[in-house]
């Protein structure tokens, strides 16, 4: 005799929140530009060059957040952003230039 279990999830939760946060490296003020809409929880972040290492790190919360850049090489960097009480998260590419 063969029994045969089928399970599925009851739900299914999204656990990226990358279409509620938008990047832009502004060359002129040598900062990154984070916004951060829709979400009422405070973020840490990280930054690492493409070889993985960790650049700057810190935390930020909803609106129109700034992360200094003007002592970053140039090259293509990483951001990861955790929010601070679920497991949601976002990971974008910059280009310093």
């Amino acid at each position: 005799m063969v029994y045969t279990f089928n399970v599925s999830p009851l739900s299914f939760e999204d656990k990226s929140i990358d279409d509620k946060i938008d990047v832009y490296y502004n060359n002129n003020t040598k900062k990154l530009i984070v916004a951060v809409g829709s979400i009422e929880n405070n973020f840490d972040y990280q930054v690492f060059n493409i070889t993985g290492k960790l650049i700057r790190d810190g935390n930020f919360s909803q609106g129109v957040n700034t992360i200094e850049c003007s002592n970053l090489q140039t090259g293509l960097y990483i951001l990861d952003v955790k929010d601070n009480k679920t497991t949601n998260r976002a990971v974008k590419k910059f280009m310093k230039r």
